[in-house]
């Protein structure tokens, strides 16, 4: 998501933007437009980068100024917190260029995965169709490894270049990435993708690839997905229970359970939605409160997969 509307006025505490940034930069912008959740305050310095190449010399800007970098892609699986990130933060999703050759797809980090699905399908390219209807984008895909439809992006990744904290690059090999149940060498904050190549085959005519993205996004649009804003599930599943987290929290009653304007999905119960007059606070303490309730009845810890980011 890459809303373009004016930058807010830069509140008196917040600093001013220091010259010379490679990107364009949003002092003071809020957050909230560019998250799935459509919750969030504001950037000190919202930062959109056109390419990799920019987004390399993004980060050394930011460095160089002592600016802690948050990147962001389309926004899903993070909540930021109502007073605002610090520091620098990337949108990628400006990045979008994307190159064919022989079976391969390189594609930046910034394009999203329902036009990445589209592209391929349009060459007949099979793979990737399980994550059509998923909001985000393909490095947010890579950073959370997503899994959709019991299949996973690693499974089709080949390799990934990437960006340290100094603005450095680095070539990842798939097993270099550290893939792991919903994880990555991404997660650690100081290393962030800007380019993947991802290995398909041939899955014939596109009018058979594109009826089965269909059939992914009419699914999805029937358990409710996007009938509010939300960051998809919230809880990772612990494969050794053997009980989705979803079910977990459905059987402890919590289905509707509400605190200010966010709420338990009562279609999907590891989906907390904001039914529209949420903060970002009545988010996570929802998320906490099905946390501490699950743990009493069930005796089961549950793991976050949405990510907290700013200042709470």
């Amino acid at each position: 998501m890459s809303p373009q509307s004016p930058p807010n006025p830069i509140p008196p505490d917040r600093p001013r933007p220091p010259g010379g940034c490679p990107a364009e930069c949003l002092p003071g912008e809020t957050l909230a437009p560019y998250t799935t959740y459509r919750l969030g305050g504001p950037a000190d310095f919202l930062l959109l980068p056109r390419d990799a190449g920019e987004f390399a010399a993004t980060v050394r800007w930011s460095a160089a100024r002592g600016l802690p970098v948050t990147v962001l892609g389309g926004g899903s699986n993070v909540l930021i917190a109502d007073a605002g990130v610090e520091g620098a933060v990337l949108v990628t999703t400006r990045m979008q260029a994307v190159s064919f050759e022989e079976g391969t797809v390189s594609a930046e980090a910034g394009i999203t995965m329902d036009r990445l699905c589209e592209l391929c399908a349009g060459r007949g390219l099979a793979g990737i169709a399980n994550f059509y209807g998923m909001p985000g984008t393909l490095g947010g895909a890579v950073m959370m490894n997503a899994r959709c439809y019991e299949h996973s992006i690693e499974e089709v990744v080949e390799a990934v270049d990437a960006v340290d904290a100094a603005g450095e690059a680095h070539c990842f090999s798939r097993a270099e990435c550290r893939f792991a149940y919903k994880d990555s060498r991404f997660q650690g904050g100081a290393e962030w993708a800007v380019r993947v190549r991802l290995a398909l085959r041939p899955g014939g005519p596109p009018e058979a690839l594109r009826a089965e993205m269909e059939r992914r996004r009419r699914h999805r649009e029937e358990m409710g997905q996007y009938r509010f804003p939300n960051a998809g599930c919230v809880f990772k599943n612990d494969y050794r229970v053997g009980i989705p987290s979803g079910k977990l929290v459905e059987s402890c009653g919590l289905k509707g359970f509400r605190i200010g304007g966010a709420e338990v999905f009562p279609s999907h119960a590891n989906f907390v939605v904001n039914t529209g007059s949420a903060t970002a606070a009545d988010v996570l303490a929802v998320i906490r409160h099905v946390e501490q309730v699950v743990f009493e009845q069930k005796g089961v810890r549950l793991e976050r997969e949405v990510r907290l980011l700013g200042r709470w």
